[in-house]
C-alpha cells in the first residue's frame, strides 16, 4: 500500500534524529584524540614488530569526515518522490494526486483577473492548452456562470473558438446545452463574426445512427430556447448551420410543443434544387421522415408518403403543391380580376385563328400567361367555358342546328378517342351553353396555351372566361 506523506515525513525525521547522534558521537571522539588519550589498534605487519601504532589528528579527521559523508549520502538516498498530494504544492511536469477537492478563490475584492491562465501560444509544436478527461459516463468540465455572466466564454482569432466532435456511439452528440428556468433563458447561443461566411455554431454529427451535432434542450421559460445562434452582419452568415452527408443537418425536437420555430420575421430560407428539365426531385426521400423542396423555379414539392412512410422512388415520390388565387398576382392583396381570354366572335385571344370552331377541329391557343393578370409561372387557370351557337356562315345563331359538345386540355394533348371526354355538351334551343372548368397549362412549346376540340357535326363558337389560376 502506498504510504502517505505524512508518514514518509516521520521516517525522514527519525533518520535525521539517528544521524545527529552518530555525528555526536564522533565528535566526543575527535576531542579524545585532541587530548591524546585515545589510540587505535592495528593488525600486526602494518609497521615493524606490529601492535598498537598511533594516527595523526588527519588521518581521523578523514575517518570522521567520511562517517558523516556516508550519513548524508543516507539521507539523500531516501529523498521524496517528485510528486504532490494533499497539502503539497503542485509540481509541474510530475502527476499529481488528491483525495480533495482544490479549490482556487480571489484574495481580494477586486482580483486579478484571469485568476487561472494557460497560455500554450508559444509552444511550436502545436501543444493543446487544456485536456480535461471526465470519469466513465459523467462530464469532463461544468462551467456554471454567476448572474448574468456566462458558463463559458470562448474567442478564438482565426480558427474555431470552440469544437465540439460527437463520439462513435449511436446516440452520441457534439454539444447538448440545456437551458435553465429563465423566461428568455437559452441552451447554446452563438454569435456568429463579421466574416462573410462565420457561423454562431456548427454542428458536425459524428458516425452513430442517430448521432447529432448540436442538442439543445429548451427549459421551462415561456421563451426559452435549446439553441440560439446570432448571426453577424455578413449576408450570408449564420446563426446557426448544420452539416449532414446522409443524416439531419438541425434536428428540432419538442415534447409537446413546436419543434422549429423561425422568429423575428418569421422568414424560411431554402436553396433550390434543379430538376434537370422538368418535373420533381431526382432523389428519393429519406426513410421515415417527409420532406419538402423547393426546385428553382420556385414550386414547392413534397414527398408522397402512406402510413408516414415514403411512397415512390426519385421522381415519382414527389408531387407538387400547387396554389389556387384568386386574388392579384403582384401580392397587393387585391382580388384577381376577371377577365374574358378568348372569344372567338370578335377575335379576342384567338391568335391566327378566325371563326368558330369547324366540325372536328382541334385548336391550341396561343399562350393566356403574361396578360390579363395570369403570371408567366401560373399553371393553370380556372374558370368558365362557354360553346357559342353558329351558323353554317360563322355568325351567332339563335339555336344550335346538331347537339355537340367542347373539350377542354392542355395545350398540346388531346383527348383519349376511345374515352372521349367533354366539359360541355352543347345542342337544343338555346344559343349558348356554359360550365365550369379547372384546366392546367400545356409544358414546353406549349408553355401557358390550352387545346379546345369540338367534337360535334356544326361550327361553334367559344368563350373562356377566366376567374381565377393557379400557380
Amino acid at each position: 500500500m502506498k504510504e502517505s506523506l505524512e508518514e514518509r515525513i516521520a521516517q525522514l525525521t527519525a533518520m535525521l534524529e539517528a544521524q545527529r547522534q552518530e555525528l555526536d558521537d564522533q565528535r566526543q571522539r575527535l576531542h579524545s584524540i585532541e587530548s591524546g588519550a585515545l589510540r587505535f589498534p592495528f593488525p600486526s605487519g602494518g609497521g615493524q614488530g606490529g601492535g598498537t601504532e598511533g594516527h595523526s589528528r588527519r588521518d581521523l579527521l578523514r575517518l570522521a569526515g567520511a562517517a558523516m559523508a556516508g550519513a548524508a549520502g543516507s539521507v539523500a538516498l531516501q529523498a521524496i518522490p517528485a510528486t504532490a498530494a494533499d497539502n503539497g504544492n503542485m509540481i509541474l511536469g510530475q502527476a499529481n494526486d488528491a483525495t480533495a477537492t482544490t479549490q482556487l478563490h480571489p484574495t481580494t475584492a477586486t482580483p486579478t483577473s484571469p485568476l487561472f491562465q494557460i497560455d500554450a501560444n508559444p509552444a511550436t509544436n502545436g501543444a493543446v492548452g487544456l485536456i480535461v478527461t471526465g470519469a466513465l459516463n459523467t462530464n469532463a468540465t461544468s462551467f456554471q456562470g454567476a448572474g448574468t455572466g456566462v458558463g463559458v466564454s470562448a474567442l478564438s482569432s482565426l480558427g474555431d473558438a470552440i469544437a465540439a466532435q460527437a463520439g462513435s456511439g449511436a446516440s452520441a452528440n457534439g454539444v447538448v446545452g440545456t437551458a435553465g428556468v429563465g423566461a428568455t433563458s437559452n441552451g447554446v447561443v452563438g454569435t456568429a463574426g463579421a466574416g462573410t461566411t462565420s457561423n454562431g455554431v456548427i454542428g458536425n454529427a459524428g458516425a452513430g445512427t442517430y448521432s447529432i451535432g448540436v442538442i439543445g434542450n429548451a427549459g421551462v421559460g415561456v421563451t426559452s430556447a435549446g439553441v440560439l445562434g446570432a448571426a453577424g452582419s455578413a449576408s450570408s452568415s449564420a446563426g446557426v448551420v448544420g452539416v449532414a452527408t446522409n443524416a439531419f443537418g438541425v434536428f428540432g425536437q419538442a415534447t409537446s410543443g413546436i419543434d422549429m420555430i423561425a422568429g423575428g420575421n418569421g422568414r424560411l430560407a431554402q436553396v433550390p434544387f434543379s430538376a434537370g428539365g422538368s418535373g420533381g426531385p431526382a432523389f428519393t426521400p429519406g426513410p421515415g421522415v417527409l420532406e419538402v423542396v423547393r426546385e428553382d423555379d420556385g414550386s414547392v414539392w413534397v414527398s408522397r408518403a402512406q402510413a408516414g412512410s415514403p411512397v415512390g422512388t426519385l421522381k415519382g415520390a414527389w408531387k407538387r403543391m400547387n396554389a389556387v388565387r384568386v386574388d392579384a398576382a403582384d401580392g397587393s392583396g387585391s382580388p384577381f380580376v376577371a377577365a374574358r381570354v378568348l372569344n372567338t366572335i370578335n377575335g379576342t385571344g384567338t391568335g391566327a385563328h378566325t371563326g368558330p370552331l369547324l366540325p372536328g377541329e382541334t385548336v391550341d391557343f396561343p399562350a393566356f400567361t403574361n396578360a390579363n393578370g395570369i403570371p408567366a409561372d401560373a399553371i393553370g387557370i380556372i374558370g368558365n367555358l362557354t360553346a357559342v351557337a353558329s351558323n353554317s356562315a360563322g355568325s351567332p345563331a339563335a339555336t344550335f342546328a346538331v347537339g355537340g359538345w367542347l373539350a377542354l386540355t392542355p395545350g398540346g394533348v388531346s383527348a383519349n378517342p376511345l374515352n372521349p371526354l367533354s366539359n360541355v355538351n352543347y345542342g337544343g334551343p338555346v344559343n349558348a351553353v356554359p360550365n365550369f372548368f379547372v384546366v392546367g397549362f400545356g409544358t414546353g412549346a406549349y408553355a401557358g396555351r390550352i387545346r379546345i376540340q369540338n367534337g360535334g357535326n356544326t361550327k361553334v363558337h367559344v368563350l373562356l372566361d377566366v376567374f381565377g389560376i393557379l400557380q
